[in-house]
């Protein structure tokens, strides 16, 4: 059975290509997770709202990929 997660990713974190981050992430879970991918696009939806909005809809998990203040968050 495939479980389903929120990934709350930052594509600004970081030094790499984060369409690369992104594709490599999806390589590795997917097989097994149903990802629903949720970018950080601007400050006024950061990380924690993501974060409630995904507990509203039910995910069993939520990851993270960010750095420090999307973790923080």
């Amino acid at each position: 059975m495939t479980s389903k997660a929120s990934l709350i990713f930052n594509p600004s974190s970081g030094q790499g290509d984060p369409v690369e981050q992104l594709v490599t992430i999806r390589d590795i879970l997917e097989p097994a997770i149903n990802l629903d991918i949720c970018p950080i696009h601007n400050k006024e939806i950061g990380a924690a709202e993501l974060v409630r909005r995904a507990i509203a809809e039910g995910a069993s998990m939520i990851l993270v990929a960010g750095g420090d203040g999307t973790i923080s968050a």
